[in-house]
């Protein structure tokens, strides 16, 4: 009976997470968090005993070796905004096993995740238009378009506020997440040709109104699988064909009010002109701080400086007045930042987490498989260049329960070939 109603608990709280794309942050004095995070924390003692599948336990580590570092950090300086921070990243990970279940009982989920993303999209196109017609700069973070992940509502004034942070990269990593799924959803015959090309619809607008190229890198490895799955079928030659052209022909007519057009061309000049481009140099910049830091504090190779910026700036503050390159603080490369946040043992959970994604990619049957192993393998890349992403509430939230879904998919197949012996 109990374990029922934690499960009834589970199934608000999953459903809550799903539809949270078009739901703002909460602003709640200095504090903001989605209205399924508070949720989260104050029923975690009944979802814990749902981390059950693999990819949660090794998840579980190693946000729990985090955890462990940064209140060890708090000796030298407390950083409470931080500690909420790796929480929030353990309190998420019941959200796997809680799919796994749902999607045994209901497959009808599914579609769920795609309203819930074409309501998302359209929210944040009117969003992105009306900010252009205030002369927002694409260039900057309020004029990038991130769903409502960069949103908050502000309780105390009761009106919709920035968090202040361009979380575009986020978005466009969330986009080509849903887009994947549509692609499995479609050549699993759940759903119809139309459903498909709105998810790519809204998707391409997402990409084309960000400047995220770690999500344009992620789009086009989807792209590669998509070509690789059809590639014996003369009649989707004939789509991929009309859909080039009016990408085209939209690029060469509009390009010059397109974002990510012009971020591409700007890296493009960059790169010709002077070697190299701000953004990548500045992170190259924090990979060589932070391990300039590791050699004159080896200690913390094994700790780790803990989920704790203000701690990490006082380490490197007096080697940050010696360089003479350009930098900023956080090394953007997600085994980067965990060796920094929990030490090597963190560093080392992460590479596992990695490691058992993709064994969950190949082991489902198709379609998941290869479309599935193409959209992980972006984000792959992606953070080995920006490591913010995949830890972000947003995408983080969402990949849990895909995985989730195919580890349910995953057995779902055994059971079938099973039943046919």
């Amino acid at each position: 009976m109990k374990n029922n109603f934690n499960l009834d608990i589970g199934k608000l709280i999953l459903y809550l997470a799903i539809f949270t794309p078009f739901m703002p942050k909460l602003k709640l004095g200095e504090i903001n968090l989605y209205l399924v995070e508070i949720f989260l924390l104050v029923f975690f003692p009944l979802l814990f005993p749902f981390i059950r599948l693999k990819f949660q336990r090794i998840v579980l580590a190693m946000w729990g070796i985090v955890l462990v570092s940064t209140i060890y950090s708090f000796i030298y300086v407390i950083e409470i905004s931080s500690l909420l921070k790796v929480i929030k990243g353990i309190i998420y990970i019941p959200l796997g096993y809680l799919a796994y279940v749902e999607y045994k009982c209901n497959p009808r989920i599914l579609c769920k995740i795609l309203y819930s993303y074409f309501l998302c999209s359209f929210l944040s196109l009117c969003l992105f238009l009306f900010q252009l017609s205030e002369s927002v700069s694409i260039w900057s973070g309020n004029g990038f378009i991130s769903g409502l992940s960069n949103k908050c509502f502000d309780l105390k004034s009761m009106s919709l506020v920035s968090s202040g942070l361009s979380a575009h990269g986020v978005f466009g990593d969330y986009s080509c997440l849903i887009f994947t799924f549509a692609l499995v959803l479609f050549f699993s015959k759940k759903i119809k040709l139309s459903m498909l090309l709105t998810t790519l619809m809204f998707t391409v607008i997402n990409l084309m109104s960000s400047v995220s190229r770690e999500a344009l890198v992620c789009f086009m490895c989807v792209i590669c699988g998509l070509v690789i799955k059809t590639i014996r079928k003369k009649k989707y030659f004939v789509g991929y064909i009309v859909i080039l052209i009016i990408l085209i022909s939209v690029v060469s007519i509009y390009g010059e009010y397109i974002p990510l057009v012009n971020k591409i061309l700007y890296t493009q000049e960059a790169i010709s002109t002077t070697g190299n481009e701000g953004n990548i140099e500045l992170r190259i910049g924090a990979w060589k701080l932070f391990f300039s830091s590791l050699i004159d504090n080896p200690f913390f190779i094994l700790t780790g400086y803990g989920y704790n910026y203000s701690f990490y700036e006082d380490i490197v503050r007096s080697i940050a007045l010696k360089v003479k390159y350009p930098f900023i603080l956080l090394p953007e490369n997600y085994f980067v930042q965990f060796l920094w946040y929990g030490g090597v043992f963190a560093s080392i959970y992460s590479i596992l987490f990695w490691k058992e994604i993709f064994k969950l990619c190949t082991n489902v049957f198709r379609p998941w498989s290869l479309i599935s192993t193409t959209y992980f393998l972006g984000l792959l890349i992606g953070s080995l260049i920006s490591g913010s992403a995949i830890t972000s509430d947003l995408l983080y939230c969402q990949v849990l329960i895909v995985l989730g879904i195919m580890a349910s998919e995953k057995q779902n197949n055994k059971n079938n070939q099973m039943n046919l012996e």
